[in-house]
């Protein structure tokens, strides 16, 4: 074989490595969801800005230690779900449909859970415990016991899971007070109403392959309950201003869920708004989030 040949075969078998590297980066962040990841690793940092960011290094092993584990349950819930996404037509799962094979599903969860093991001596004493707590979870809302598919631990786990990275975030700043509480409880609720809109979102799916919170009490009901939660966590914010937490003036910004609010209580009444409800939701609350972040920023240097 002549050395222009075996150029020519070497040549193409880096081109096929680095396509097939490609594809799977790909596939990984479309796993990933990057809407959702960015929300996962996000929660940690406003923790410890909450706290008054003062210890930098902690605060962000913290963040780093979320997004790790964050990514080892976003590519374990697809990996274990391939099979189901198959029957129920969810295109969105790479691996359901073979753009990525299970098995380096399985391998990408396992350098991710590694990272994140890796991450936990490098806690505090507080959040080694949560650390370790915040990996059952996401261990356990896939496999095992596969909470995902029992109705109301699905959507506590979703809270948990959030809540957890908020907590972890203050005390990589200061010890655990009201604060750190209350903070976590609007994470909670707010991360709950999210799971919820996921699995209305994703009903005709589900119903035919697993029961969630969504399948069990019906979309409407479960839209009930997102107003219900909501109201929950205008009580938990007055707390925080009254607490001194927020500054009063964030108190101004809270007309801006009405932009939320408002597609939800349309569909209650008429249930033919579902998908304009869905629409509006997925484009509203990243802008609304960007505007409280920034605003709350903005208003904690004043």
């Amino acid at each position: 074989m002549s050395n222009d040949e075996n150029c020519s075969e070497t040549s193409e078998k880096g081109e096929l490595h680095i396509g097939r590297l490609i594809k799977t980066f790909k596939s990984l962040a479309k796993i990933l969801r990057p809407r959702t990841f960015l929300l996962f690793i996000v929660i940690s940092p406003l923790g410890s800005i909450v706290a008054s960011l003062g210890n930098l290094i902690d605060g962000l092993i913290s963040m780093m230690f979320s997004g790790f584990i964050s990514a080892f349950g976003l590519v374990l819930n697809d990996v274990e779900d391939a099979e189901l996404d198959v029957l129920a037509g969810k295109y969105r799962n790479p691996i359901a449909f073979g753009d990525l094979s299970r098995r380096s599903g399985y391998l990408i969860v396992s350098v991710f859970l590694l990272l994140s093991i890796s991450m936990i001596p490098l806690l505090n004493s507080y959040n080694k415990i949560l650390g370790i707590i915040v990996m059952f979870l996401f261990y356990s809302y896939s496999s095992g016991i596969r909470a995902k598919s029992k109705p109301i631990l699905d959507i506590a786990y979703h809270g948990l899971c959030l809540a957890i990275f908020a907590v972890m975030g203050y005390v990589s700043q200061r010890p655990p007070d009201i604060s750190c509480l209350l903070f976590s409880a609007i994470i909670f609720f707010l991360s709950s109403v999210s799971q919820l809109l996921q699995e209305i979102r994703d009903w005709e799916f589900d119903r035919k392959s697993i029961e969630t919170t969504v399948t069990k009490l019906g979309r409407k009901y479960s839209l009930i309950l997102c107003l219900v939660f909501f109201s929950i966590v205008l009580g938990l914010f007055t707390t925080a201003f009254l607490h001194g937490i927020f500054p009063f003036a964030y108190f101004l910004l809270s007309p801006l869920t009405y932009f939320v609010i408002s597609p939800i209580i349309k569909t209650i009444r008429d249930m033919k708004h579902l998908d304009d409800m869905i629409r509006l939701i997925n484009d509203r609350v990243p802008i609304l989030a960007v505007i409280l972040i920034v605003g709350y920023l903005f208003l904690k240097t004043m």
